[in-house]
């Protein structure tokens, strides 16, 4: 059975009190030496960290710390896998050697020998946005010089689906993303099996929210439609959620706070989408090779599953 986790990586999810009163754990990190850019030795320690979470579908904060969905994956990749990102930027970009970024985690994620196939749907470019904290954070401005000197050398997902430099990485920008879902899920299956997906959501592919990094073009019904194809289609062994939009003070303003509601509503749908994968993940039979997947139905998504009984624990760990 599914649970979902908070893993407190910044201010952003303690304002959304209906999400932790939804969640079964909650961890809190010190994130010291973690946000956007990790030295190699302290992200494998806050590896084991994260163990502490089981698997299901985990919500991480900001989009400055989307690295920790390396070791989510890691832990689902005992048997092949195939990942699928919705995100705004694909996460490739080189960095400092002997470090891990929030702009370089895929990267290193597609080294892992079980991860078969990655889909990104929605990134707009090859450019790094940056949040307005950017200039502040000196982990910033390292990964900033490297991404620039090497961004020539990054694949340029803006001309649609292509084969990435790395090999098993696919991009579908976010006009026809359901049909290179059904193509990226039919290169997976073997036999009768339903292909095993692991689904990584940044919110900045989303229109509707604002985050650190800017904003999408992605819809959220169609967000919520393609995770609900996959919940018909294929096996979703886990996931998690990221791009909050983080207070800049000890209080969010007005302004803020209502982007924080706004964010909560989506990460509620989300996790009630899900959800019901894990139910379906559980209980349905295999799905045939032979029947070719169609368009996706909204029927379904957004409805409401039992509300399990919640069994809260909070795990404080630090260096």
């Amino acid at each position: 059975m599914w649970t979902t986790s908070i893993v407190y990586t910044d201010d952003s999810l303690r304002w959304q009190q209906r999400l932790v009163r939804s969640a079964t754990h909650e961890l809190s990190l010190d994130t010291r030496g973690l946000k956007y850019l990790c030295e190699s030795s302290r992200f494998q320690e806050v590896g084991g960290l994260l163990t502490a979470v089981p698997p299901g579908l985990v919500f991480l904060g900001g989009s400055s710390f989307h690295h920790l969905s390396y070791h989510l994956v890691g832990r689902c990749a005992s048997r092949p896998l195939g990942i699928v990102i919705f995100d705004r930027h694909d996460d490739l970009l080189p960095t400092l050697p002997g470090h891990v970024a929030c702009s370089s985690w895929l990267g290193e994620v597609v080294k892992l020998p079980a991860v078969s196939r990655v889909l990104v749907v929605g990134p707009g470019g090859g450019s790094l946005d940056q949040p307005e904290d950017w200039a502040d954070d000196r982990a910033a401005r390292r990964i900033a010089r490297a991404a620039t000197c090497a961004a020539r050398l990054s694949a340029d997902p803006a001309a649609g689906l292509g084969a990435s430099p790395l090999g098993k990485v696919k991009w579908a920008r976010s006009g026809r993303p359901v049909h290179e879902l059904a193509r990226f899920c039919d290169s997976l299956a073997r036999g009768s099996s339903r292909p095993r997906i692991y689904v990584s959501i940044d919110k900045d592919v989303l229109a509707e929210v604002e985050t650190d990094w800017g904003s999408g073009e992605l819809r959220l019904a169609g967000l919520l439609e393609l995770l609900a194809w996959l919940r018909q289609y294929a096996l979703v062994v886990g996931a998690d959620v990221s791009g909050e939009l983080v207070p800049r003070g000890p209080w969010p303003t007005v302004a803020e706070l209502a982007q924080i509601r706004k964010n909560e509503e989506i990460n509620l749908a989300i996790a009630r989408t899900l959800m019901q994968a894990a139910s379906r993940t559980l209980h349905s039979p295999a799905l045939s090779t032979s029947k070719r997947p169609g368009r996706p139905s909204r029927s379904g998504v957004g409805v409401r599953p039992g509300v399990a009984e919640k069994n809260t624990r909070t795990f404080t760990v630090g260096r």
